[in-house]
């Protein structure tokens, strides 16, 4: 059996891969979204009360309530790593997902997964985990990524 373990947050993620308990997980790949930790204010060149036209042509303030410019960038990261994902369980690389996030940034990332992908998803853990070597990820996840 073979899984693959995506370790994020709404700015940097890595996907390891994993053939059973107690063999060193590989890392499929790593990303970085600097755009998630930016401030609203640095996102988007529109000032409350100014008018800003929305793709079907009506016009908005900014002053209503939308989609957040650093939420934007969260939902966009999320699309990214679910495409990721999606590939993967397209082609057949992994029997089992497990994904570690917060609990908000994987909800966002679940809501793109594909049927293949959610198929696959073996359990989702919302902890904000920050691993320095493959080795800590492994040692604290392991059990769970392999438990039946």
């Amino acid at each position: 059996m073979s899984a693959w373990i995506l370790v994020g947050d709404a700015s940097h993620a890595v996907v390891y891969s994993a053939t059973k308990q107690g063999i060193e997980w590989q890392e499929i790949d790593s990303f970085v979204h600097p755009g998630s930790r930016l401030k609203n204010s640095e996102l988007s060149s529109t000032e409350p009360g100014h008018a800003a036209q929305s793709k079907g042509g009506v016009r908005h303030t900014a002053m209503e309530p939308q989609t957040s410019p650093k939420e934007a960038e969260k939902q966009h990261f999320a699309q990214q790593m679910a495409d990721v994902l999606n590939a993967g369980a397209g082609a057949h690389h992994f029997d089992r997902l497990v994904v570690v996030a917060p609990a908000h940034f994987a909800s966002l990332l679940e809501h793109h997964l594909s049927s293949e992908s959610q198929k696959r998803l073996h359990s989702v853990i919302h902890k904000d985990y920050h691993f320095k070597t493959h080795q800590e990820a492994r040692e604290s996840l392991e059990k769970l990524v392999f438990s039946e």
